[in-house]
């Protein structure tokens, strides 16, 4: 399956891929120094040669299938093949929209993401190369209405604004299959005599640089950079298992692929985004939930009493004003397991509570690998 995923991929042969075990610092060369000329039996000056890291996690993407026995045991085809071909494909799909995309929890941080950034993360290693703002230098709007040379002359303009001091690869430019066509269109006129048509087939003209395709890009958006400074470390590869024993009673069998990776461009100054349209860049992209660890609610009430809940804010003060309230936690997942505690003692979901004095009704939610905690501090009035 790591050869599916690879193959699967765009991405992964452009950026730094890396083997890494446990949590590890990277360490990235800063800026080259310029070598110093001198007498041929003079003394040698010292370089100044600076080095940075970045600390690197793991994050698993990951999925499965569940097959009937009939199924595989009648196809026609070699279906566990087929299967094993579709995992690796949507994990490879979910790793090249994490290193354009990712926002950097639970997955790799993405290079748009990281570009988009208008302060400083509070967790940004200090031992990191210098953050910088780049969301106005190196996200840019292009011209609307422009059509042929003149379409062409602001691409490059724009790609202007990426560094290439630590680069050795150059240019990739990243849209999906419509703007590819359009700029593929916008070329023909471009230069009647063949040369630009020629060259703009899967390389972008005049510049260079080898274009990709993902369609999950929005149209009209291109991101483009050296995405060698982009390093993706890998955990243990990517691997598939099978079992029949998981819904042995059910006659199916279970087919699950795995792989562990964390990311982030090293060298940020490398990457830009543009539009071709007049409009400003889509800075983000919608991944899949991860329902089977979703352990937020969907709603929590306490009675007529004024919470204003929301899924992601775990803490709350209600002064109440009625005697008795029935609490209520619904969870996002079906299968989610709630727990509910009010001064320390333990009630049933949609049972009524006496409210008394100052206490905490803690509704703890539990689901998969998942567990959060939302703590309401009730004062009766």
């Amino acid at each position: 399956i790591r050869q599916m995923v690879e193959e699967n991929s765009k991405l992964i042969s452009k950026v730094n891929l890396r083997s890494v075990s446990g949590t590890s610092r990277q360490n990235i060369m800063g800026d080259i120094p310029e070598g110093i000329w001198t007498e041929m039996c003079g003394s040698l000056n010292e370089l100044d040669l600076k080095f940075n890291n970045i600390e690197m996690d793991g994050y698993a993407v990951a999925g499965f299938f569940v097959v009937c026995n009939a199924v595989l045991e009648d196809s026609d085809e070699d279906l566990a093949t087929e299967i094993i071909y579709a995992i690796g494909k949507a994990m490879g799909k979910a790793l090249d929209k994490a290193v354009l995309f990712g926002h950097g929890v639970k997955m790799p941080l993405g290079i748009v993401t990281r570009l988009a950034q208008e302060t400083r993360p509070n967790d940004y290693s200090s031992t990191a190369i210098e953050w910088k703002d780049l969301h106005t230098t190196n996200i840019l709007k292009g011209g609307a209405n422009l059509t042929g040379k003149e379409l062409f002359k602001d691409i490059i303009k724009k790609s202007t604004c990426v560094i290439n001091d630590y680069s050795s690869a150059g240019l990739t430019w990243v849209m999906n299959e419509k703007t590819h066509k359009l700029l593929m269109a916008e070329s023909l006129d471009a230069d009647m005599n063949g040369a630009i048509v020629a060259g703009m087939k899967n390389t972008m003209p005049i510049v260079g640089g080898e274009i990709v395709e993902l369609n999950f890009i929005a149209d009209n958006n291109i991101i483009f950079g050296h995405f060698d400074l982009y390093t993706l470390g890998e955990r243990a590869g990517a691997k598939i298992d099978q079992s029949g024993d998981v819904r042995f009673f059910d006659n199916q069998t279970v087919f699950r692929g795995v792989a562990r990776y964390d990311g982030k461009p090293v060298i940020d100054e490398g990457f830009g985004v543009m539009t071709i349209d007049g409009k400003a860049p889509v800075t983000s992209a919608t991944f899949r939930a991860d329902d089977a660890n979703d352990a937020t609610l969907s709603s929590l009430t306490l009675g007529s009493e004024t919470l204003a809940f929301n899924a992601n804010t775990y803490e709350y003060e209600v002064s109440a004003t009625a005697a008795n309230a029935v609490v209520n936690a619904v969870p996002t997942q079906d299968g989610a397991s709630v727990t509910i505690m009010y001064g320390g003692k333990k009630y049933n979901n949609g049972q009524g509570l006496t409210l008394e004095g100052t206490k905490n009704l803690v509704v703890t939610v539990k689901n998969g690998m998942s567990k959060l905690v939302y703590t309401v501090k009730v004062t009766k009035g």
